[in-house]
């Protein structure tokens, strides 16, 4: 969490949106542990539908108590954040779908709009 204040010249947010992180391993536990300094009002972590364990009778689009994977990370994210108390909105899309579906390729779109200080729309068609 230090290198990662000392990244953001010391500023704290309110508000986070994680998108990227897999497990409560380095920059991801390093961002909730920042948040968790900072008293941010809301924690908002974009999973994905991977972590669970569909059996041959699930419905979809699948529910919440669909069985989780042993490995998935994302849920081990989940428990470290409401451990340390944060205001955590979870949410695990089933499919993210068109032109920009890898996040990979869209993600600097949105951190360059960050830096210079840009609102952050979301790209047509959505």
């Amino acid at each position: 969490a230090a290198d990662l204040q000392s990244l953001l010249g010391g500023q704290s947010f309110e508000y986070v949106w994680d998108n990227a992180s897999k497990a409560p391993e380095g920059s991801g536990k390093a961002i909730c542990d920042s948040a968790k300094n900072w008293g941010c009002k809301v924690f908002t972590y974009v999973s994905s539908a991977g972590m669970y364990t569909p059996t041959e009778d699930t419905v979809f689009p699948m529910a919440e108590t669909t069985p989780i994977k042993d490995s998935a990370g994302q849920a081990k994210f989940d428990a470290y954040a409401a451990q340390l108390g944060l205001p955590l909105v979870s949410f695990r899309p089933q499919y993210i779908y068109g032109p920009k579906s890898n996040k990979y390729d869209y993600i600097d779109w949105y951190f360059d709009r960050i830096v210079r200080g840009e609102p952050l729309p979301i790209p047509s068609p959505g």
